[in-house]
């Protein structure tokens, strides 16, 4: 069964271009649709005039042999019309439909064929005519009323020069496809309001004024109107021509009566003459009884005929009068229009002029873009071609990434236990040298006799830079420090008022005594000058714990109040005390390693070993903390310091534990320091076996993470057989081949159209998975 093809109706006339140039519109317009044309020729014949090689004559003036042998070639031309537009059809199906009809308006033609033939789409053009100054003007009356009155299923094409037009009733105009106007809809509709018609009802007043002797009213051309002058006059040219061509066929008609009138004329002119003459001779004579009745009636009768003729013959004059006139008035405003145009053509000239250097540039323009255009696309081409050659090197490097993120994590679990190693052999490293120090100045003591040398005023003045503020490191009201370097070891002199005002006996007792306490936490005596009373120290580079409280970590301030009691332990069984701990008379070395200073006097009383648990509890509870004033009512996990790290909750709480219990005074003596001691003791090894764990598991966290190539971009898990897409990313297989099976020609990475679809094994990625499993 045949497809059901859709009809498009062409309407042609006798002009063969124009016709030929619909055709070949609508074959263009339909040419990928499966169409029928269907061409309808329309023949408009008159029933009273016929077309001949001289011209249009009336069918009264030819026989009937000419007028057949005329109707025949009519229909001749017509047929190779017919087959010059069959001729264009040759490659879409056409149909033929010949309408002809009599005196009929071709609007009313074209309504009807669309009610009877149920037309879809219509396809006509417009006539293009040309006025006096031969620029093209166009008859848009037909394709209008067509437009207005078909049905709304009908759909209408207006051509005109194979382009397509439109009736925009918005902006009041006609124009084509291009945006160029061909006309005003708003003139179009007031010539159909008939301006001509409204001439002609003004010159038929004034005619039938004229012919009324009632009718005294007459219309001056000069009288004010609204509307516009020119078309005025343009209309009444109009008139002119169909007055013309009306009156045209009454000439001989009228040549006859005005013939007839002047002979009548002549007569009755001769009569009423002689009438007149023999009247006053009847006068003169005095015989007018002696007329003749019916004579008489007879010379009243040609009188009244004769006026009546007369009056009629002014009236006709003054009519013409009138006529001479307007077309007077009508000429002058021709010739103001003539000067109108000149000066708008002149200046649309230099218009034209200035448009056309205008395109001119634009045409430059254009072509330096154009230019720039193509440079770019080069541009761009080439930096497609990088950027491809970029994401297979970037693939490349994807997976090496994802073996030296495998060889990083293998050397940080290496790294880590090398500097495990190095710690261990540093701490070795640093006992060693304190022990080879010990020993120097064990060597030295056994050479001076004492267990502390002596130095001159020179050798302590030249080590502090003849006391020099640079060299100062601690001043207050009581005491003076100042750091030096004696026989290339770093060492602290201390100036204070004790040893100021102390004899040389007392002062060199004090010094023994000091010197004499032997403990790694406890800052040790190097020697003393007893000219200056100074007493020289090891020097503590990490400062006091109170400045250095904010830097440190949770376990490492375990392991600080782990050797302060450590200290205390010490001197508490040697039947010594401190007197005066606290958190700036705590040092630190350059391994964070304790050192106590500010012991008391051996002349003052000994303190109570009360004094020295409290204030190690009250250092517990700031090491806790972070901060001087802890109290000890607070919770163990609110009181730990969030700055020294992640806190463990049963370290923290035992730590604190002790803090408090300390800071309370329970218990006294000895053994109480001791058990202290041990105490925070296996608090310190606890929490250094924490770390390690901690460590060790944050690099297994880091060897359990997989690399971010591994993941399939589509399916976001972890790839088992990934291949590689012609973009250069590597899929799951399954999942890239759903993907490109499913219609899909571009990259689920860049969106962009893959060059193939073939699908690659990436060997190397698989085994790095494998490894990783």
């Amino acid at each position: 069964m045949a497809s059901f093809q859709e009809k498009v109706h062409v309407v042609v006339g006798k002009d063969v271009q124009q016709g030929s140039g619909l055709i070949r519109w609508a074959i263009s317009k339909w040419s990928d649709q499966p169409v029928t044309i269907v061409i309808l020729q329309v023949l408009i014949k008159s029933k009273d005039l016929i077309n001949t090689p001289i011209g249009v004559l009336p069918i009264s003036s030819v026989n009937e042999e000419m007028l057949w042998a005329l109707r025949a070639n009519e229909q001749e031309a017509a047929e190779k019309d017919l087959k010059k537009y069959m001729a264009l059809c040759s490659q879409v199906k056409v149909d033929v439909m010949r309408i002809e009809r009599f005196d009929e308006p071709l609007d009313e033609i074209i309504i009807g064929l669309i009610s009877d033939l149920g037309m879809m789409e219509l396809v006509m053009n417009i006539t293009r005519l040309y006025d006096l100054n031969r620029k093209n003007k166009y008859d848009f009356s037909v394709a209008y009323s067509v437009h207005k009155r078909k049905p709304e299923q009908c759909e209408l094409f207006v051509v005109c020069g194979e382009k397509l037009i439109f009736f925009n009733h918005e902006k009041g105009c006609v124009e084509n496809e291009d945006g160029v106007v061909l006309g005003d809809l708003r003139k179009m509709s007031k010539e159909k309001r008939g301006l001509k018609g409204l001439l002609s009802k003004k010159f038929t007043e004034d005619v039938e004024c004229n012919n009324h002797s009632g009718c005294s009213t007459q219309v001056s051309p000069s009288s004010k109107s609204s509307t516009d002058p020119y078309d005025e006059v343009e209309n009444y040219v109009s008139y002119l021509q169909t007055l013309y061509n009306n009156e045209g066929d009454d000439q001989e008609r009228e040549e006859n009566n005005t013939v007839s009138l002047t002979c009548q004329h002549r007569e009755g002119t001769t009569e009423n003459e002689m009438f007149k003459g023999w009247l006053s001779h009847i006068k003169y004579t005095n015989l007018q009884e002696t007329i003749n009745p019916l004579s008489k009636q007879f010379l009243e009768t040609k009188i009244e005929e004769t006026e009546k003729m007369l009056e009629e013959k002014r009236r006709e004059a003054k009519a013409q009068a009138e006529r001479r006139s307007k077309a007077e008035w009508a000429i002058s405003i021709c010739n103001q229009k003539v000067e109108d145009l000149e000066a708008q053509i002149s200046k649309e000239k230099a218009q034209q002029n200035r448009l056309e250097e205008e395109l001119e540039v634009v045409r430059q323009r254009v072509s330096e873009t154009t230019g720039d255009i193509h440079h770019i696309e080069g541009e761009l081409k080439a930096v497609k071609e990088l950027e491809a050659e970029l994401r297979t090197r970037l693939e490349e490097f994807d997976l090496e990434n994802s073996w030296f993120e495998t060889q990083l994590a293998k050397a940080m679990r290496e790294k880590s236990e090398m500097e495990r190693r190095a710690e261990a052999l540093r701490r070795k490293r640093d006992a060693i040298r304190h022990q080879i120090e010990q020993c120097k100045l064990r060597e030295l003591s056994k050479l001076w006799h004492k267990p502390y040398r002596d130095f001159t005023t020179d050798e302590i003045r030249d080590a502090t830079g003849g006391f020099s503020g640079d060299f100062q490191i601690g001043a207050g009201e009581r005491s003076t420090v100042y750091r030096a370097k004696i026989c290339h070891i770093d060492v602290a002199v201390k100036f204070s008022v004790e040893f100021s005002t102390a004899t040389a006996e007392k002062f060199r007792a004090e010094v023994d005594l000091l010197s004499w306490i032997r403990h790694p936490n406890i800052l040790h005596v190097i020697g003393a000058c007893e000219e200056q009373r100074c007493v020289v120290f090891e020097f503590a580079p990490g400062g006091s714990v109170r400045d250095a409280l904010p830097i440190l970590r949770w376990h490492e301030r375990i392991r600080i109040a782990s050797e302060v009691a450590s200290a205390l332990s010490f001197l508490h069984a040697s039947g010594s005390a401190h007197g005066r701990l606290c958190a700036t008379r705590v040092l630190l070395d350059r391994h964070l390693s304790v050192k106590l200073i500010g012991l008391l006097p051996c002349s003052s009383s000994p303190p109570p070993l009360a004094a020295d648990v409290a204030a190690l509890g009250e250092l517990v509870l700031q090491l806790l903390a972070g901060r001087e004033s802890a109290s000890a009512e607070e919770d163990s996990m609110g009181l730990a310091d969030p700055a020294a790290g992640d806190w463990p909750a049963d370290l923290a709480a035992e730590f604190a534990d002790v803090g408090v219990r300390c800071a309370a005074g329970a218990g006294e003596g000895r053994e109480r320091t001791a058990e202290i001691a041990r105490e925070l003791e296996d608090l310190k090894k606890r929490a250094e076996d924490e770390m390690r764990r901690r460590e060790r598991e944050g690099e297994e966290a880091m060897l359990l993470e997989p690399s971010s190539a591994c993941f399939c971009p589509i399916l976001q898990e972890i790839m088992e057989n990934p291949h590689v897409a012609a973009d250069g990313f590597s899929y799951e297989h399954d999942a890239i081949k759903g993907w490109l099976e499913s219609g899909h020609e571009t990259s689920p990475m860049t969106n962009l159209k893959l060059k193939h679809t073939n699908l690659t094994p990436n060997y190397a990625l698989r085994s790095l998975i494998s490894s990783w499993k």
